[in-house]
């Protein structure tokens, strides 16, 4: 019961705030979405991790939720990963925060076809996804490589 009533306010809200944008009272800009972070680690030989950190930044005058993240990780130009996560988190007015994104991967799975791999020891990775906050949805993408096995 918590939940369908913390979703109508949430709903009210923003159709408030949409109706008063459309007048010219409230000026809804949109969120900012960066990829903060993203590190390699190493957790064993058989997996290692994609540590990212989105930096979110809301620049207006009023709260917006933060209903869910999605994504998709692209290694060496294959689709590896990708998932959705509910993030149930408030951005306050003019507030900036934080989201982890862990993603494990499984070295072995990633080696099955990559041919290009044993010659090259690098791994080229494409992080990409959105952020959903209801009525706006606000893309992210970060691009790099990391170096697997002995240098």
């Amino acid at each position: 019961m918590m939940k369908k009533n913390s979703f109508f306010h949430t709903f009210v809200l923003l159709v408030f705030a949409v109706l008063l944008s459309g007048c010219g009272i409230i000026d809804l800009k949109e969120p900012e979405v960066q990829v903060a972070d993203t590190k390699f680690q190493h957790v064993s030989l058989s997996t290692g991790r994609l540590d990212t950190t989105l930096s979110i930044l809301n620049p207006n005058q009023f709260g917006l939720p933060v209903k869910t993240l999605s994504y998709q990780l692209i290694l060496n130009d294959m689709q590896f990963a990708e998932g959705t996560q509910d993030q149930g988190l408030k951005l306050g007015a003019g507030e900036t925060r934080t989201i982890a994104l862990p993603i494990d991967i499984n070295y072995k799975q990633l080696l099955g076809g990559l041919d290009s791999l044993f010659r090259t020891k690098q791994i080229r990775f494409q992080l990409k996804g959105e952020l959903d906050f209801g009525l706006l949805k606000v893309p992210f993408r970060k691009t790099g490589e990391f170096g697997i096995g002995p240098k």
